[in-house]
């Protein structure tokens, strides 16, 4: 990765330091119209020389890196799909052939993770061990880590002709479905992949979860499964938990959110967003379009447009990693204390900022994009564009993007990392708001959780997601 404001390079080390900023870029580059390119042509050459089987990197744990230890994860939704959804967008051509067995060879490593016959994979490999092996097989995997799996995973099958990777993919899934959570379809954040039980009670729609309920719309869409899917079935069951206990109004100004819920951190609900959870509101709204559920679209649209007023509510006008809010019956519920400085931002704004960081982050770009694209409705471009602006304003060094410390605060400085996403996501999203609908539209493709798009197979059932309300 690059850091730059001090124009330097490190390796993230859950990425195995493969270089995963070029194979992430891949699919953004072919989108923008750059398969030409000088810069297309040498991330596919570094793509082709990378050997997936060592690593001189490895995943820290207690401010310990553990040499050859990566995340399933998080090089699944960034090499896997970042490959496979370029080979396909690419043409499928014969020359990017190597980018399927590339990720064969990937995914064999990983597939240790699957251990003594358990449905669920314990996150971190041990790549460099021969052969690999789980590395934490005391430890839990979450929600995301454990059920974001199936889109890349599903592919890689249908490339390859090996049915065992999305078989692997799909029993995870499948354990997780058939757990229980505090409500119908909502499911704790992390769980015991031996025994499939769940550490704790803790539940939330923000990092460690997110993705698993985005794949429960995507991937029977990717498949053409149509409204009947089972992965549907406990997706309605999921939003009618969320609309009767997670969601939340601000009180001073109705803007709306989804709270955490846990009995043993909190009583119950928890008053807490993030920038992650902010993929909800794309993702609720394009399942209201598939499945003709008008009320998802709805709160999807609400979700997106208080995300985009959290963005414009700092002095900097770029949204924190999360916050806070008093309801409408002027409680923060789960917060023992909150500071004269964070009631005084509430008093204005509606929220008070609970983490003041900003990393490049996608997520509301994403649910800004879903919300225009579903409405056709001009104020999405032009928030698109306001934020922007301030974004380069604030984070463009000349030699990179940066992120910010305290987003109330530039005198604090400049976060100096620049993560993969940035060009997988953030990038992409911004550069489909303004592009042609029709040039990539959300009725032929899938994107996957790090902004992967695969061709979907067309269902009369699924409405249509693009066009105007």
């Amino acid at each position: 990765m690059l850091k730059p404001a001090t124009k330097k390079a490190e390796n993230n080390s859950i990425l195995a330091g493969w270089g995963g900023t070029a194979v992430d870029s891949l699919s953004t580059m072919i989108l923008m119209g750059l398969q030409d390119s000088p810069q297309y042509h040498r991330a596919v050459e570094h793509s082709r020389r990378i050997d997936f089987t060592r690593t001189h990197e490895g995943a820290d744990q207690e401010g310990e890196p553990r040499v050859g230890v990566v995340s399933i994860f998080e090089t699944t939704i960034r090499y896997i799909g970042g490959l496979l959804s370029a080979y396909q967008l690419g043409g499928e051509r014969a020359q990017d052939r190597f980018m399927v067995q590339q990720m064969q060879t990937l995914a064999d490593g990983l597939s240790f993770g699957w251990d003594k016959g358990h449905r669920i994979p314990f996150n971190y490999v041990q790549i460099n061990a021969t052969p690999p092996r789980p590395d934490d097989s005391s430890d839990t995997a979450n929600l995301a880590e454990a059920g974001s799996l199936l889109l890349e995973w599903h592919s890689l099958s249908q490339y390859s002709q090996n049915s065992t990777y999305g078989a692997l993919a799909m029993q995870s899934m499948r354990a997780i479905m058939e757990s229980k959570g505090a409500f119908p379809g909502l499911f704790p954040q992390n769980i015991w992949p031996g025994n499939e039980s769940y550490k704790d009670d803790y539940h939330t729609y923000g990092g460690g979860t997110d993705s698993f309920y985005e794949y429960l719309v995507k991937y029977p869409y990717l498949i053409g499964e149509g409204p009947n899917s089972d992965f549907y079935k406990l997706y309605e069951q999921s939003m009618d938990s969320v609309q009767k206990h997670l969601v939340s109004k601000s009180g001073l100004n109705g803007i709306v959110f989804l709270t955490d819920y846990s009995e043993k951190v909190a009583n119950g609900t928890i008053n807490i967003f993030s920038h992650l959870a902010c993929f909800a509101g794309g993702n609720m709204a394009m399942a209201g379009r598939l499945l003709k559920r008008d009320e998802w679209t709805t709160l999807g649209l609400q979700l997106a447009e208080s995300c985009a007023r959290v963005q414009l509510g700092t002095s900097l006008k770029i949204a924190p990693s999360a916050w806070g809010w008093y309801d409408g019956d002027k409680q923060a519920k789960g917060w023992t204390y909150v500071s004269t400085p964070r009631r005084l931002h509430y008093n204005k704004e509606g929220f008070f900022v609970t983490n003041t960081d900003w990393v490049n982050r996608p997520e509301i770009l994403e649910s800004v994009f879903y919300a225009y694209r579903i409405t056709g409705q001009q104020f999405w471009r032009d928030y698109a564009w306001t934020f922007f602006q301030q974004w380069k304003q604030y984070c463009d060094t000349g030699s990179g993007w940066a992120g910010i410390v305290n987003v109330n605060d530039d005198s604090t400085g400049l976060y100096d990392s620049q993560q993969t996403f940035l060009f997988a996501e953030t990038f992409k999203y911004l550069y489909l708001i303004f592009d042609d609908p029709d040039a990539f539209s959300l009725d032929e493709y899938v994107l996957t959780t790090e902004g992967h798009p695969f061709k979907v197979k067309p269902n009369p059932e699924f409405g249509k997601i693009q066009g105007t309300l």
